[in-house]
């Protein structure tokens, strides 16, 4: 197991791809900041429903659902390229901590009742 200390100094893993951390501290965030779980959810789904229209459009449009190597590739290419996992990673995101804070609800209204009743 790697020390995150020798992972950047082996240069196994760049700056660009810690830039994928982004969405998903970006999801945490909207989703803390939200003032209603329903938003969280629905906001979540819209993100993932987005990736897969993207999805769907880039294996209609392109051989091989991609751009190949050495072909002409379009401006909508590149855009897809990076939108796709920004809106899943924050669709999931937002899902996952929506999910999250009904449960975490939940448990301590559960909880609260116990001790009330006791």
């Amino acid at each position: 197991m790697q020390c995150a200390g020798e992972v950047l100094r082996k240069r196994v893993m760049s700056l660009a791809d810690t830039f994928w951390l982004l969405p998903v501290l970006g999801g945490l965030a909207l989703g803390a900041w939200l003032r209603w779980t329903a938003v969280s959810l629905l906001l979540g789904l819209a993100f993932f429903v987005l990736t897969l229209m993207l999805f769907g459009y880039s294996l209609d449009h392109y051989e091989n659902g991609d751009c190949q190597a050495g072909a002409p590739c379009p401006i909508g290419e590149h855009v897809i390229e990076y939108a796709l996992p920004i809106a899943f990673l924050l669709g999931c995101t937002l899902v996952l901590g929506g999910f999250g804070r009904t449960v975490w609800s939940y448990v301590s209204q559960r909880r609260e009742w116990r001790r009330r009743r006791a």
